[in-house]
């Protein structure tokens, strides 16, 4: 059951509207908001599709994922920082 705390009068702020429906839009799935972590409170992901690409530029299997900037990082230092992966 999704419930929210918002008032039926008139003098609820624009900003507080925003973000009640914010929460409605995360809690259904829609988007990715962050209102529990500090710094971030003001940031939504609208295409989740993007968080998760970007996200698997960093948490993948490198073996079996290669991307076109791997050649570059494996070419710095001889290749040693790459093995160090």
């Amino acid at each position: 059951m999704l419930s929210y705390d918002i008032d039926d009068d008139d003098t609820v702020s624009s900003r507080k509207r925003a973000l009640v429906f914010v929460q409605f839009c995360t809690q259904i799935g829609a988007v990715f908001s962050f209102d529990s972590i500090p710094g971030l409170q003001d940031y939504c992901i609208l295409h989740r599709q993007w968080l998760l690409d970007t996200i698997t530029y960093v948490v993948r299997d490198f073996k079996l994922h290669r991307f076109c900037r791997d050649c570059n990082a494996m070419n710095l230092n001889n290749g040693k920082s790459w093995t160090a992966l």
